[in-house]
């Protein structure tokens, strides 16, 4: 470890143990720090999450398992100032419970959803994930499908993967024109674009940056299930984006691009939106109950869901308003 580091590591120690003095809320101390701190105990929680991801994937190599890395580590292995929050694992769908089950009794790791399992069973369109948890690990979402409502039966994610190799580490990604996919739409189909954009070009740039992408076959992949409308829609806004413009060459542009208005027209384009205002407006029970705190059996659970009615244009503008 260099001197620079270590010396830095103390004087952060130092800056924390002064401020727990005052008062020890992690709250008041996180807020409270240097901004040079700041930097610093960000690295140091970057490092510890990268540290537990190749933790669990070499698990998973070990095991033989496959499976695919979602954003995350991917793009932190070309920037490793990218952070995030989770592990996102694509893993095919007959796998999921398999490979859950190794996480239980490797880490001890738990299903903190498990109606989702049960979602999963169904083969409902409007699950993709399962989410796993840990007291002192970060939490893990093992994916069977990139995205709700669509149909991804000629995408075949864990065929063709792009292998990247992480301090020592195998970090089997997807091909790199469907991360790029991934990347460009999973904010769009399921975050309704409430998200960081400038984030969210900036993954968009890494991938463009480190790989050599083939936009024609990137374009095919949007056709092949119907959002190339999306897609061009979506790469539109990040490009004109005033913080962080994403680079997607014009060329790439025009192959994505509708031939004529009436292409807008397809259900595909805006049948995810209804879906996803759908699935906001009338979450699983469970969701609410952990949300509000309000039990099901309670005669006030059915006032859970105009409370959550009223959260959404807070939420909303709430989230506007930081990104400006």
């Amino acid at each position: 470890m260099a001197g620079n580091e270590v010396a830095g590591r103390g004087q952060l120690s130092a800056e924390i143990a002064s401020l727990m003095k005052t008062n020890p809320d992690p709250e008041f101390v996180r807020a409270n720090l240097s901004e040079t701190s700041k930097r610093r105990f960000a690295a140091l929680v970057q490092e510890r999450r990268i540290a537990q991801t190749l933790r669990v994937l070499g698990f998973l190599n070990r095991r033989g398992v496959d499976f695919a890395v979602l954003k995350g580590v991917t793009l932190a292995r070309f920037d490793r100032a990218r952070d995030f929050a989770d592990l996102d694992i694509l893993v095919d769908r007959k796998d999921v419970e398999a490979v859950g089950g190794m996480l239980e009794k490797e880490f001890g790791y738990f299903y903190s959803r498990p109606q989702e399992l049960e979602s999963l069973a169904r083969g409902d369109d409007g699950c993709h994930d399962v989410s796993l948890h840990h007291s002192h690990m970060l939490p893990i979402e093992l994916h069977f499908r990139l995205f709700n409502y669509t149909p991804e039966g000629a995408l075949h994610p864990l065929s063709g993967k792009v292998i990247l190799e992480m301090d020592g580490v195998r970090v089997p990604a997807l091909r790199k024109e469907l991360q790029l996919l991934e990347v460009l739409l999973h904010n769009a189909l399921h975050h309704m674009f409430i998200c960081d954009r400038e984030k969210w070009a900036r993954d968009i740039n890494i991938l463009v940056d480190n790989y050599d992408i083939d936009w024609e076959g990137f374009a095919d992949i949007a056709r092949s299930i119907n959002h190339s409308e999306v897609a061009y829609l979506t790469a539109r806004l990040l490009r004109s984006f005033r913080k962080t413009k994403a680079r997607i060459p014009g060329s790439a542009m025009r192959m994505l691009a509708p031939r004529s208005l009436a292409c807008y027209l397809k259900k595909p384009v805006f049948a995810w939106a209804l879906y996803f205002c759908r699935d906001r407006l009338l979450p699983p029970p469970d969701i609410l109950e952990a949300r509000f705190h309000v039990p099901r059996s309670s005669p006030l659970f059915a006032f859970c869901y105009l409370a959550n009615w009223l959260r959404l244009p807070f939420t909303a503008v709430s989230l506007v308003l930081r990104r400006r």
